[in-house]
């Protein structure tokens, strides 16, 4: 009979752990039973990533948490692990690990895994590094998505070393429904333009301001070239204005949130993300995937993401930044050779049957044990 495992998350969007979930939960249904419970907020709807969820074979039972401590909550999840019964839990992101690690403990749930998504600088804080480590006596293993966010959880966060292990994002390449001249077209481009684009929440971890900074430098030696930025945040008007002032006139397209996320990497000659941490990229790896040339930062994990296969800057520098871009603007040999090499990393390392397997690994281990 196969083992109950239940996943707790919180969620307000598609983004980076949403997406590693519903590429690894289906996986996992082959060996185990598997249930995620998601906490949203009333305000943000996720009814899209419930039913993607639901349809994917998944149990989904969804709790509102408007707020960070919500002793009601609390109760609820409690009640409903105690009916679930799971053989172990694993939970992901601060709320997840808040609400799931103590709900489980409470339940007497023995084996709990926590991943560890991110380097976020609000994990620095005194009192959350408090938390982190009260939590990571009740969790017998955690997952870090890179090398670089198992030192940030042990050196910062103070996780034992011993209890981390890393497990690199694995995923299917993002599907292209449309050619990639429908997207271009739409934007009224041609072929001569060169289009450089992010795929990324618009929040200041991702460095829009200096992307947009670097795009006015570039397109001043570069006429030809053209920036698309696709994706939805809180910094949207401020960087609309931003572009209104220093880019050229109908340069630069804000798209908003896009499901045909492939169809507008499938567009673009070059994928740009200069963010400013960054506990893996997923946004990156997708690119890869579909063999787009990266200019990337030298930041977090991106190094360990991208390796050779791309063109590194350092975080904030703006003006080697445009220098990326026009060198790839200027040379088609330079870009379909970047492109390849993202490729080729991106199947060697980078594949959901390494990550489903090193996962599961995790799981056997501990089970093997109670």
């Amino acid at each position: 009979m196969k083992h109950r495992i239940v996943h707790i998350t919180k969620a307000t969007g598609m983004y980076g752990s949403e997406k590693h979930l519903l590429t690894l939960l289906p996986a996992l249904t082959r060996d185990y039973q598997v249930a995620c419970i998601v906490l949203k907020e009333s305000k943000k709807p996720v009814d899209d990533y419930l039913h993607l969820l639901g349809s994917a074979g998944i149990e989904v039972y969804p709790l509102v948490a408007d707020h960070d401590i919500v002793p009601r909550t609390f109760t609820q999840l409690r009640k409903l692990l105690c009916s679930i019964t799971p053989a172990l839990v694993h939970t992901h992101l601060i709320h997840g690990d808040v609400y799931g690690i103590l709900a489980a403990t409470a339940t007497g749930c023995r084996c709990i895994v926590s991943t560890r998504h991110n380097d976020d600088t609000f994990r620095r804080r005194l009192p959350v590094k408090i938390v982190n480590r009260l939590l990571a006596r009740r969790i017998k293993t955690l997952i870090a998505i890179s090398d670089w966010v198992a030192t940030f959880a042990h050196t910062v966060e103070g996780i034992p070393r011993e209890k981390i292990i890393t497990i690199h994002y694995g995923i299917d390449p993002p599907p292209c429904e449309h050619p990639a001249q429908s997207v271009r077209s739409a934007l009224g481009l041609t072929e001569e333009h060169i289009l450089c684009g992010i795929t990324a929440r618009l929040v200041e971890q991702k460095g829009h301001h200096d992307l947009i900074t670097a795009f006015a430098l570039a397109a001043a030696q570069c006429p030809r070239l053209r920036l698309v930025i696709a994706g939805d945040g809180p910094l949207r008007s401020e960087l609309e204005a931003q572009v209104r002032s220093h880019c050229p006139e109908g340069s630069v397209f804000f798209t908003g949130y896009r499901r045909d996320i492939g169809d507008v990497l499938a567009s673009l000659d070059v994928f740009v993300h200069p963010s400013r941490w960054e506990g893996f990229g997923l946004a990156i790896l997708e690119a890869m995937a579909l063999g787009i040339p990266v200019i990337g930062t030298r930041v977090s994990a991106i190094p360990e993401l991208v390796g050779d296969a791309g063109i590194l800057v350092a975080p904030r520098d703006s003006a080697a930044l445009a220098d990326a871009m026009v060198q790839l603007a200027r040379d088609p040999s330079l870009r379909h050779n970047l492109g390849r090499a993202a490729h080729l990393r991106y199947r060697t390392m980078f594949s959901v049957a390494n990550m489903v397997e090193k996962t599961a690994a995790v799981y056997e281990a501990l089970l093997a044990r109670v």
